[in-house]
């Protein structure tokens, strides 16, 4: 086997040069595929949203325009202004935010095909992702019901924002996501002056951040193997292994300084394929993400300072939380979606056309099937 430790100091110092380099564009990336995405009628969105009645046609909506543009915060940030503005209520958009949550996983289970040539390491990749999935998943089955039945999300959400309206607070910006806006924008602006067209130039994003991302995620694999393997490895097992929360807690942080749940999960995902993080650590990290995620929304929505917008803010952080204390502390529930995580990725190992099949069916297929058999029927 060849070995990719680095044989000298300098050489550790380049390698570390070098995976800093390579996060920034992986990241830019990530931001530079939202971005073309959205830009290709975000207006559209926000009419396909206001025309949802139906729990499972809207759970449906927010996991389909989730996929597309590929961020849960922004659903949930267009969703929250939707409700501001009157056009959407608080109990059609629950479910919204729901979906968004499920739809949200596409993009660490896109970058678990980084690694589909190489058997070991596109197994632990893609487990990691996909526990993201079953889970939220697993917690939207439980929780969609129970929300139309008995409201146990809104109800609870109207409650606090009561307690907390009148309070003002000014919504940040996280220096890191402008950053890698301003430097999205300024791609975007070059080819858009190149090319003499906005669309053409969304194109263009759209094909070279796929492109660049999975030379990107390759790439950090290959540099990670010979320079932070054994570091970051007693980093996740000695320290963050020893604590669910503590995991919870360090997703939810790193994920509310990005703004992206997609962001951070999708780091975790080449660090589980290198054999740097167990899937046991994995899972209460993406928990965590699952929080960190909300403060998009909820800060956008007191900065409204709009009710309504307050309470469907409230409501995604009541649902993820509800997800996490029903589903994470009860041990044969928690193993059990690991076992689903596990063999999933064990048969889109043995078969590679399944983990294809498994992408498209689950996160585009399904819900556009549902929908556009809403709209033949006309409901």
């Amino acid at each position: 086997m060849q070995n990719d430790s680095p044989k000298s100091p300098w050489e550790t110092v380049l390698r570390l040069l070098a995976l800093l380099a390579l996060l920034w564009v992986f990241l830019v990336c990530i931001n530079g595929l939202s971005t073309s995405i959205k830009g290709f009628g975000e207006d559209a969105v926000h009419k396909f949203f206001a025309s949802a009645e139906n729990p499972i046609i809207g759970l449906m909506m927010g996991m389909l325009v989730t996929c597309l543009v590929q961020s849960s915060s922004t659903t949930t940030s267009l969703i929250v202004g939707l409700v501001a503005t009157g056009e959407l209520g608080v109990g059609a958009a629950v479910p919204m935010i729901m979906g968004a949550n499920i739809g949200t996983t596409i993009t660490n289970t896109l970058v678990s095909m980084g690694s589909l040539t190489r058997s070991a390491e596109f197994k632990r990749s893609f487990a990691a992702a996909n526990i993201h999935d079953v889970f939220n998943l697993t917690a939207v089955v439980i929780m969609l019901p129970l929300e139309v039945a008995f409201k146990v999300i809104s109800v609870p959400a109207k409650m606090i924002t009561d307690m907390l309206m009148g309070t003002a607070v000014d919504k940040p910006q996280s220096p890191i996501k402008e950053h890698f806006k301003a430097v999205v924008d300024g791609v975007f602006g070059f080819f858009e002056g190149m090319l003499g067209s906005a669309f053409a130039a969304n194109w263009i994003l759209l094909i070279v951040s796929v492109t660049l991302l999975i030379v990107s995620l390759y790439l950090i694999v290959r540099t990670m193997k010979g320079v932070i393997l054994s570091r970051a490895e007693a980093f996740f097992d000695k320290i963050l292994g020893r604590n669910a929360v503590i995991c919870m807690i360090f997703g939810a942080v790193v994920t509310a300084a990005v703004q992206s749940s997609s962001v951070t999960t999708s780091i975790m995902v080449p660090l589980a394929g290198a054999g740097v993080a167990s899937l046991r650590v994995i899972f209460p990290i993406t928990l965590g993400c699952n929080v960190g995620t909300t403060i998009t929304a909820l800060l956008a929505a007191i900065a409204t300072g709009e009710k309504a917008a307050l309470t469907i803010a409230i409501c995604h952080v009541i649902f993820n939380m509800y997800g996490i204390l029903l589903l994470y502390p009860v041990p044969k529930i928690r193993n059990l979606i690991i076992k689903i995580a596990e063999w999933l990725a064990e048969r889109c190992t043995d078969q590679k056309s399944f983990a294809l099949v498994y992408v498209v069916g689950v996160f585009y297929m399904l819900p556009g099937a549902i929908l556009g058999i809403q709209k033949a029927l006309g409901y």
